[in-house]
């Protein structure tokens, strides 16, 4: 659940015209992309501000009844672009709230066996078991665009035409860093997103220079 807050300033819904992505109208995501970014700003900022995002991003009544099922794309467009006039671009909230959504799959959506097994295996058998259960899984988190995957010389995940590019991909970034540093081996990094036109969103999966220490992070999206 993710309360409101009595004290947070009285912001009217703006609700943003209806998505004109191509094939956006039915799409769908994943609702930790709207749980998690709530999470990341009350952490960050307190209730207040989870609040007024939410609120100019026309999406207050999640903050009364969070999304249990998938969310239409659009509404996340909306949340994310709004994060995204930030000086930072927003970067910061949804470079947490990736890694959020990222453990939130780690514990809830990946089966134990799973998480035993593949950080046992060879680099390269993960890798190939991991980048199956992601483009499986794209409609979760790519809505209307869709996944495409190289592997030679360096495996990169590409997002065409990636409904939810503003920013920079921060969030998907560090979703897919989560995931690959806890199932395939903890020095990989995700070496940036390279947003091409059109929404063409490139994501490297590269080992850090050095493998970090017990009890360290070393983040190819942002430092923690």
């Amino acid at each position: 659940m993710l309360p409101a807050t009595d004290t947070a300033p009285a912001v009217r819904d703006a609700r943003p015209a209806t998505d004109t992505v191509p094939g956006a109208r039915d799409a769908r995501i994943g609702p930790n992309a709207i749980i998690q970014v709530a999470e990341a700003l009350r952490a960050h900022e307190g209730p207040q501000s989870v609040a007024a995002v939410f609120a100019r991003a026309g999406l207050s009544a999640y903050l009364t009844t969070p999304p249990t099922a998938m969310v239409a794309q659009s509404e996340v467009r909306r949340l994310f672009a709004e994060l995204a006039r930030r000086p930072d671009g927003g970067r910061a909230i949804l470079v947490d709230a990736g890694y959020r959504t990222g453990e939130y799959l780690l514990a809830n959506r990946i089966p134990p066996f799973a998480r035993w097994l593949l950080p046992r295996l060879p680099r390269a058998w993960a890798t190939s078991v991991l980048v199956r259960a992601i483009r499986a899984h794209a409609w979760t988190f790519a809505g209307s665009g869709t996944v495409s995957v190289s592997r030679f010389p360096t495996t990169v995940l590409q997002i065409n035409a990636n409904p939810l590019a503003p920013g920079g991909c921060p969030w998907h970034a560090a979703v897919f860093e989560t995931l690959f540093r806890a199932l395939v081996d903890p020095s990989l990094s995700v070496r940036g997103c390279s947003c091409r036109g059109g929404g063409q969103c490139r994501f490297e999966i590269r080992p850090a220079l050095a493998r970090p220490a017990s009890g360290q992070v070393q983040s190819g999206v942002m430092p923690r």
